[in-house]
């Protein structure tokens, strides 16, 4: 072949291979997951200077702990999940308090109870704010009063849904001093029952709403 022609073949071929791994990183700017692992490197505001980036295990916003990171931008309400630290009860004990879901049975306090609407990630705020309309003590009463405390200075806590719970589980054992025992979750499951999550043992339940169970609560931003 003519030495020329066989430069410009040689050419073409690298303006043909420069171009489509171009077109490969070009495509791969635009994913969901590019987009969310930006969003999660803009976060800055774990660690105890509040200057450090969020990873499960790390000390979040309000003083507990980082369980869940929504690095796939499945939810639009929020970017991590954190559960209050050990000790937020009123006597800082050590072991979280065991309590009734609600002191009122019998009545219904969230729609559609039989499906997953109440029982989805990202329920737990809506479902612990219907649980204060009805119940004058009990799980949501005991999150509202560390709400309105001095022991957090953030006040967005609420109990945590069904499928919050299953990620507390799993996420966090070992980590935030959870007790290897049953936990109220705040889906209700019918007028006189509500949902549990056995931590340690990994199962779901239901159990009477004047039941004592352990509590913990957790936020979400």
């Amino acid at each position: 072949m003519n030495p020329r022609k066989k430069n410009q073949v040689l050419f073409a071929f690298a303006l043909v291979l420069f171009a489509t791994i171009t077109v490969v990183g070009n495509c791969n700017i635009s994913t969901s997951a590019a987009s969310a692992k930006a969003s999660y490197k803009g976060s800055y505001s774990c660690g105890q200077n509040g200057k450090t980036l969020c990873t499960v295990g790390a000390i979040g916003p309000g003083g507990g702990t980082i369980f869940f990171i929504d690095y796939h931008n499945q939810f639009a309400s929020f970017n991590f999940l954190e559960v209050a630290p050990v000790g937020w009860q009123a006597d800082r004990s050590t072991a979280d308090p065991i309590l009734p879901w609600c002191d009122i049975a019998g009545v219904v306090t969230q729609p559609q109870v039989n499906n997953w609407t109440n029982r989805a990630v990202g329920k737990g705020p809506k479902n612990t704010s219907q649980m204060l309309k009805v119940c004058t003590s009990g799980a949501a009463n005991a999150i509202d009063e560390y709400d309105n405390s001095s022991r957090t200075r953030v006040k967005d806590w609420f109990l945590p849904s069904t499928g919050e719970m299953i990620l507390l589980a799993n996420n966090a054992q070992g980590l935030a001093d959870l007790s290897s025992t049953e936990y109220w979750s705040s889906s209700e499951f019918s007028n006189d029952g509500a949902w549990v999550e056995s931590v340690g043992r990994g199962y779901q339940g239901s159990a009477a709403k004047t039941a004592s169970l352990a509590v913990r609560p957790i936020r979400s931003f």
